[in-house]
């Protein structure tokens, strides 16, 4: 009888911790940028590093030089496009910062909302 008792403990321990984990992990907003274009873009790569509520999972650029530049200034783990929607379709942020050319930004918009991801 103890011995299920230490059991049933055991196991409720582990469910709470991985519980916990989930939880912490759920409230980080996953971010992704679409565009390195823009100089105030590595202000904001360096500001969503040091959020601890924000989590960067992806990067659409297809411009080699520039995702180089980047990949030297962000943590492992982040995932590179040269296509913003298939990294909206593979990575389901919840937001995304968009710092390509003015010009196109409606499009990204409207690809955002019917993706029901805040821009």
């Amino acid at each position: 009888m103890r011995r299920h008792v230490l059991w049933a403990v055991s196991l409720l321990l582990s469910v709470t911790f991985f519980n916990a984990q989930l939880l912490a992990q759920q409230s980080r907003i996953r971010i992704a940028i679409d565009g390195l274009d823009h100089d105030h873009v590595w202000g904001l790569l360096k500001d969503i590093a040091n959020e601890p509520q924000a989590n960067l999972v992806a990067i659409a650029e297809a411009n080699p030089a520039l995702v180089k530049k980047a990949k030297s200034q962000i943590a492992a783990g982040v995932s590179f496009y040269s296509d913003y929607g298939l990294m909206l379709d593979e990575t389901k942020p919840e937001a995304v910062l968009v710092t390509t050319e003015h010009d196109r930004h409606v499009a990204i918009l409207q690809e955002s909302c019917n993706l029901h991801i805040h821009y």
